[in-house]
């Protein structure tokens, strides 16, 4: 079963200064030189819900270990036009998801093809040593990222300065009678609209398509076990080994971001969402997520600028994700 749980939990906000942006490292600057890649200018965002291709972004991701120098790697995705075998695989994907007011929900989503080019590590202090450079080709679900997750954090917010109190649930299995129930008294004072329940139902297929770009490459793969609380479990995940993932929102450290410090243009309303992955109900992975509007060139994130990734237990080890560039040389 797949759930999102909105409730409240106790932690101290201080993903806001470990989400400060890190300067990349000279190598890692030569690298992306090297390869014509860029690491400033997010273009303005255009309300549509294509990816279209030369649709691009490019992160850096910064791993913080215990004991051992930090390392960064450079992401570069570009979206890219589909091959002949391709155009022919070109089905859609429906997800449907039940939330605890009582709703049905169906998303529907379409393929879009990307690359995913993935350069390092790049070890602070060390020099002249090559870094591992991958490219991947694979399909992203562009209905699914589109959902993003800023409409829901705004709804979230407002539910949690409301009287109610009580729990929101959505996932892909139908809920009691008696849970529904107890959830419409509290939505006496939340009031959500039917566009409100959707948004924060689209968070599960918006979540999981986005975390769904790192199994295509195994360096990331590995590089989030390292934050992990028992990484098999991720390993599972990929398999078919996990009966349950959820993403458990920490609705009273949901705060405001500010669209213009992370590089985005024409004020659109941003988040810093705090959550917690679980997986066979287990806490494995705490998250903050730095979201705003998912359209292009942000769609191929879900408008997801920034993520933080701690290991349950041990916030001494952490890893951050920022998207430095994002550009829209798509054909329309």
């Amino acid at each position: 079963m797949a759930v999102v749980n909105v409730s409240a939990q106790n932690a101290a906000p201080e993903f806001v200064s470990k989400l400060t942006a890190v300067p990349p490292f000279p190598a890692l600057v030569s690298a992306a030189k090297a390869s014509h890649i860029s690491l400033e200018q997010i273009d303005p965002l255009v309300k549509t819900n294509m990816i279209g291709p030369g649709d691009s972004f490019t992160a850096v991701i910064a791993l913080f270990p215990k004991r051992s120098a930090s390392m960064q790697w450079l992401l570069y995705l570009v979206a890219v036009e589909p091959g002949p075998k391709e155009r022919s695989d070109n089905a859609q994907r429906t997800m449907v998801i039940y939330d605890t007011l009582g709703h049905k929900l169906e998303f529907v989503s379409t393929p879009a093809f990307v690359t995913l080019r993935t350069i390092g590590p790049f070890v602070k202090g060390e020099t002249g040593k090559k870094p591992i450079d991958r490219t991947a080709r694979f399909v992203l679900d562009q209905g699914f990222l589109g959902l993003g997750l800023d409409r829901a954090a705004a709804a979230m917010l407002r539910m949690y300065r409301s009287d109610a109190k009580g729990p929101f649930m959505s996932g892909t299995v139908p809920f009691s009678d008696s849970v529904i129930g107890e959830c419409q008294k509290a939505n006496a004072s939340w009031q959500l609209s039917a566009a409100e329940a959707r948004a924060l139902a689209g968070t599960y297929p918006a979540l999981l398509s986005y975390f769904g770009t790192a199994q295509e490459d195994p360096e990331l793969v590995d590089i989030l076990k390292k934050t992990l609380d028992r990484p098999s479990l991720w390993s599972l995940l990929w398999h078919g080994g996990i009966t349950s993932t959820g993403f458990h929102w920490d609705q009273k450290h949901l705060l405001p971001a500010d669209a213009a410090g992370w590089g985005v243009a024409g004020h659109p309303a941003a988040y810093y969402c705090p959550m917690t992955l679980l997986l066979n109900h287990h806490p494995s992975l705490e998250l903050t997520l730095v979201v705003t509007a998912p359209d292009p060139p942000l769609l191929s994130c879900a408008g997801v600028l920034g993520l933080l990734a701690e290991k349950p237990g041990d916030k001494q080890v952490y890893l951050s994700l920022r998207i430095v560039s994002a550009r829209r040389w798509g054909k329309r």
